[in-house]
């Protein structure tokens, strides 16, 4: 897994931050790479302050992780990957399915 020095900022884009990001695809690399130190996981970045900001350091981007593991219809209830979004893809939302 390789670390990238990008610019990244919360929803609200008032305060930028400057670090190396990386973007693990599979649990397995997520493992690797806090084998050396624990590293601030970022997620959809939508806090409108700095609450997940390290400037200057390392984070980890887990959107990447964004699979669905498994599903129970029978009470709705998906088990997730860390990286994926809580709330419905908008297309449910619109139908006026359960989330």
């Amino acid at each position: 897994m390789r670390w990238k020095n990008a610019d990244y900022s919360g929803w609200g884009r008032a305060i930028v931050a400057h670090g190396e990001i990386a973007r693990p695809e599979r649990m397995s690399a997520l493992d690797s790479l806090l084998s050396d130190a624990m590293v601030p996981a970022i997620g959809m970045l939508r806090s409108y302050g700095d609450a997940a900001l390290n400037s200057a350091g390392r984070v980890i981007d887990m959107t990447r992780l964004d699979r669905m593991l498994s599903f129970d219809p029978a009470i709705w209830k998906p088990r997730r990957a860390p990286g994926s979004a809580i709330s419905p893809p908008p297309s449910r939302r619109a139908a006026g399915c359960r989330p």
